[in-house]
């Protein structure tokens, strides 16, 4: 399967834009609704939306990546943390 984009809601979507911008290489593609929308190099679309009022996610869902990255991003920008 090769995603072409994904929508994820975020408390802080321009500090989100700026994560993904600074630590994944992502290029500002466009804004809409209040939200942020970046690219990659492979053109993968990511869009920023802001989640008002924040809503936690279903019991059960998970995602997941290196654990060495994610410890590594989570102390980089705290904004962009799940909620504990």
């Amino acid at each position: 399967m090769d995603l072409n984009h994904v929508n994820l809601r975020v408390r802080d979507a321009e500090a989100c834009r700026d994560f993904y911008i600074q630590h994944f290489g992502f290029k500002p593609a466009f804004e809409e609704g209040g939200g942020f929308f970046v690219k990659n190099d492979a053109g993968f679309l990511l869009a920023l939306v802001p989640a008002d009022p924040h809503t936690t996610l279903p019991e059960g869902f998970t995602s997941d990546s290196r654990a060495p990255m994610r410890t590594r991003c989570s102390r980089a920008t705290p904004r962009c943390r799940p909620p504990a």
